[in-house]
Order: structure tokens, then sequence, then C-alpha cells
């Protein structure tokens, strides 16, 4: 935790937070909070460095990091986020590690109420109290338990030649080079290489280098590129390889992904005018 900074003054309740702009990616340097925190992405996508891995934040989820979790995040594009922190007792509720979960349309009315009661410093909703915004943690926090966790997650190798490979791969995710050639390229053998990624991130080659692709996909789908533009950056051979193995790994298709499955009145079927839906070409 040495190279993080502590970010101070937490405050209680539910934050609405716009993050990033239109254009390049933000990135935002390694930190902590002392408390933990719940994210829920209402607009674009974030991508969540914790250590071991990456995990990617699309509308529709909702990301968990505990309290004093070390952190560094990557905003792509403008970001509409709602942030709820938890002390350390409520935290015990939930996970010791990083998680990304489905958002269900019950946590999704838990996240909107509490944010309607707002924080009971008198610019809460009337009649509200801590009482009642403590009831509603208290249900969250065992909804969130039994949530599904989504396959958004991207291990990283500690091995410094293992990970040399890995952040090539997801610069330019379609580069084609085999295990032998990577062999090659960072000096070790095909077979020592395969052992030791499988051991530190528990992915052979191939699923590492599809599993970067498909989260190389979702950011590009997020951004509203078409499907097929889509596969054949990220290097897939066809538009049909492309849909079938984003269906295998997220059990739907690249158009239903990013469909909103957030709070009312926030994220839904709802196209904004003017920007082309990645749902109108394949993958329906």
């Amino acid at each position: 935790m040495d190279d993080a900074v502590f970010i101070v003054g937490a405050p209680a309740g539910v934050v609405a937070l716009d993050i990033g702009h239109a254009g390049a990616p933000a990135e935002h340097d390694r930190h902590w909070h002392g408390l933990g925190q719940l994210q829920v992405i209402l607009h674009g996508l974030m991508a969540v460095d914790v250590g071991d891995g990456w995990w990617i934040m699309p509308p529709g989820r909702v990301g968990w990091l505990p309290p004093r979790w070390p952190h560094a995040g990557r905003s792509f594009g403008a970001i509409s986020v709602l942030v709820l922190h938890l002390d350390d007792e409520r935290a015990k509720a939930l996970p010791p590690v990083p998680s990304v979960v489905a958002l269900s349309p019950f946590v999704g009315a838990l996240f909107q109420r509490l944010r309607d009661i707002g924080d009971g410093d008198g610019h809460s909703e009337a009649g509200a109290g801590v009482g009642r915004r403590d009831r509603i943690l208290d249900v969250l926090t065992d909804e969130l338990t039994l949530a599904r966790e989504e396959p958004l997650h991207l291990p990283m190798p500690a091995d410094r030649r293992l990970s040399r490979m890995c952040q090539a791969l997801m610069e330019d995710p379609a580069d084609g080079r085999d295990l032998d050639q990577w062999a090659v390229a960072i000096g070790l053998s095909r077979r020592s290489l395969t052992r030791h990624l499988v051991a530190e991130t528990g992915l052979s080659f191939g699923r590492w280098r599809t599993q970067a692709r498909l989260m190389a996909a979702v950011r590009m789908l997020s951004e509203n590129r078409s499907v097929t533009e889509v596969a054949l950056t990220v290097g897939f051979d066809s538009v049909s390889a492309f849909i079938a193995g984003f269906r295998r790994h997220f059990g739907t298709t690249p158009a239903r992904f990013l469909r909103g499955r957030g709070l009312p009145g926030d994220v839904g079927e709802v196209q904004r005018p003017g920007v082309r839906s990645p749902a109108r070409e394949g993958g329906e």
C-alpha cells in the first residue's frame, strides 16, 4: 500500500459523481479509501486495476472495493457513477476482495431509494432518517452477497516476463503471435510459459488472450462501435466467431450485454438521440 495515496473525506450515503470526459481515456492514479466502496456505473465504462488484475465495469453492474484496497482506474469517455461508502463493520458482510456483480432490479431500486433518502444531515427526504437508511443498507448488503459475480475480471501475472506479454496483448488484442512465438519473445520455453501463466492467472494462454480480447470488446462496444468493427479490431476471424465467443463467456450477445440493467430512470432501453446502437448490427 506504500505506493497508493489515501483519499480522505468520504461522505456517507449515496453520492452521484461525473468522472472523465469525452475523448481519450482518463487515468486515475493508484489510491485507497478508508471506507469500502460500492459503485454503480450509470453511463460510460470504467476499468479498475486492483493489483492482481483488471475489472471492467459497464453499466448495470455493481463494483465492490473493500476498505483500504489499493486501486487505480481508467475511465473511457464521460461517466456517471453512484458511489456508496460502507464502514468496516458493514463491509464485513461483503467479500474481502474486489468483485463486480450483476445489478438486479431490486438492488437497483435499493440504490435509488438510498439516493432519494440522502445522508440524514438535513438534506434528506422528509421523514427519512438514519434508521431507515440503515435498514435499507442491511437489505442491500444481504442481496449483494447472493448476487452473481460477473465474468469481467482479467487476471494479471506478477512475473515480469509474463506481465510484459500480457500488457502487449492488452494494448493490441489482435496481435496474432502464437504461444511459441511469445515464448521466444519473452525468453521462456513454451512449457514454462504455459505452466507459469496457469499458476499465476488460472488461465491457459489461449483462454487468457480470448478473455483479454473480450474485455477490449466490451470497452469498444460501450463506445457504440459496430459489432463487425469490434470483432475484427480485437482479433476474431469473423463476426460469427466473435458473437459465439462472447455468448460463451458472458452468457448473452454483445447487443444485449450493454443494454441497461441499472436504476429506474437512469439506465434502460432508451437510446440517446443520434447515437447508433451496436445492437443493430449482428449479435442480437
